[in-house]
């Protein structure tokens, strides 16, 4: 069954962290978060993961979400005592957007046995226009593969990429919210490798990755890159961080805006119209 819902995920270097949210007259990512919804006056709201999530970064993206033209967004602080809380947990079973931002690992964890879990996933599968969503780290969680970096040496070529359970809503790939091109191909495809039944999706900065129909397509002024293994002919026996290994065949593509790519077969891409 293909769902009726989207999901909508979001790579921008455009976040504030804590610098001074008046320093930055034009948001670049507005156009991205644009795309979370048509109607936006539809309820939106903003779950924040608890870990290094900034007073600074709160009125960001109070900012983005305006100027994007959102006018009923709601920001909550992700704990089980806020999710369970009778105001909060009705407005989270009715929002019409459902978006993360911050600790991705901290959203999953409250979030992993919780009912409104179960009402969304449920909402996904069958209401038309659900859409859950989320900013880099933030998106990492919706799959039902979560990637896990080790960002202690951010440039290191040697980071290490590690998968966890995630929320569930995407079975068939792997969504790299955060992806640096220049340094990241080789973990992304070494992943990919070890998880052959699985696609790797590596959005770069200020792109959108839009899930809907059985389809992603990109959308944004960056490039996505897909890697896949369903094609490789040939393989050496074992795949270990710390020694080569030999692929043949191994195919990755480069989605620029309006490229779409059918994730059922993850194979046909093909362009449309631009933005």
């Amino acid at each position: 069954m293909i769902p009726k819902g989207r999901l909508v995920f979001i790579n921008s270097e455009d976040q504030l962290l804590d610098k001074n949210v008046e320093a930055s007259p034009e948001i670049k990512c507005t156009k991205l978060l644009s795309f979370l919804n048509d109607f936006k006056q539809d309820p939106v709201k903003v779950l924040i993961g608890r870990q290094h999530f900034s007073k600074n970064q709160k009125r960001f993206y109070s900012k983005a979400l305006s100027a994007a033209g959102y006018s009923n967004f709601k920001f909550i602080l992700l704990s089980e005592e806020n999710i369970t809380q009778k105001k909060n947990n009705k407005e989270l079973s009715d929002a019409k957007v459902i978006f993360f931002v911050g600790d991705h690992t901290q959203s999953y964890e409250i979030l992993k046995n919780s009912p409104i879990l179960k009402i969304w996933q449920r909402r996904y599968m069958t209401e038309n226009g659900f859409t859950i969503g989320g900013m880099s780290d933030g998106a990492s969680c919706i799959s039902q593969s979560m990637i896990i970096k080790n960002d202690y040496n951010y440039l290191n070529s040697n980071k290490e990429i590690k998968l966890c359970s995630g929320l569930g809503f995407l079975h068939n790939c792997i969504i790299d919210a955060k992806y640096i091109q220049e340094t990241e191909y080789d973990q992304l495809a070494e992943t990919v490798v070890k998880h052959q039944n699985l696609m790797a999706i590596g959005l770069g900065n200020d792109t959108a990755f839009i899930v809907e129909n059985g389809q992603g397509i990109c959308k944004g002024d960056g490039t996505i890159i897909v890697v896949r293994t369903s094609d490789v002919l040939y393989r050496s026996d074992e795949v270990n961080s710390n020694y080569e290994f030999y692929l043949k065949n191994l195919k990755g593509r480069v989605l620029i805006n309006g490229c779409t790519v059918n994730l059922a077969d993850n194979a046909e891409i093909v362009c449309e119209e631009d933005y």
